[in-house]
């Protein structure tokens, strides 16, 4: 398959000012999507299950196959650009990947998830010892919150969507043992 050299640059180019990627990053990316458009034609000549009809499945059946080629999740504003859609689409879009093949995708959504998380100690000894974690990316701040609910810790941690922020206690009683509440969710304490 030939490639136009000048359409790949543009392309690159693209994503380095709108989405504000070094252009590596830019480069890896372009590389993901047009692997991904291959790997993608493939499954729907080749494949055996239905096709998704509809418009955000599949654009999240697409967004799952340049996930797996770079090896990452996309960012929603990664999503933005490489679709050409509105964040509010991108979130759509990211959402029903998630819905869709999160267990195919789990180790990376995890991984994208703790990368965003910011950690700050709070509370107070008489009221309990917390952590706040926020999110930039709406998509993170949900995968943290299905993970907490995952783990069974979901009696005991509040969320504010608005700011995409998430209180849980530093500590929690598991079979008589007081265990980190980050350590379950795969987050480091800050330093």
């Amino acid at each position: 398959m030939e490639i136009d050299p000048e359409q790949l640059s543009v392309a690159q180019e693209r994503l380095t000012f709108l989405g504000g990627l070094t252009p590596e990053r830019s480069k890896s990316l372009v590389e993901a999507v047009i692997g991904a458009a291959t790997d993608h034609a493939f499954e729907l000549i080749n494949g055996s299950g239905s096709v998704p009809t509809a418009m955000s499945t599949s654009k999240a059946d697409q967004l799952r196959f340049i996930c797996e080629r770079a090896g990452r999740l996309l960012t929603q504003r990664e999503v933005e650009i490489v679709f050409r859609v509105t964040g509010s689409a991108a979130k759509t879009i990211l959402n029903v990947m998630t819905a869709t093949y999160e267990q195919g995708l789990q180790v990376k959504f995890l991984e994208r998830m703790r990368g965003d998380a910011k950690i700050k100690s709070t509370g107070t000894t008489g009221a309990g010892q917390t952590w706040t974690i926020t999110f930039i990316e709406e998509s993170n701040f949900d995968i943290a919150c299905n993970e907490i609910i995952r783990q069974g810790l979901d009696g005991v941690y509040s969320r504010d969507e608005i700011l995409k922020k998430i209180v849980i206690p530093k500590f929690i009683n598991v079979d008589k043992r007081k265990v980190k509440t980050l350590q379950m969710l795969g987050l480091a304490e800050p330093k």
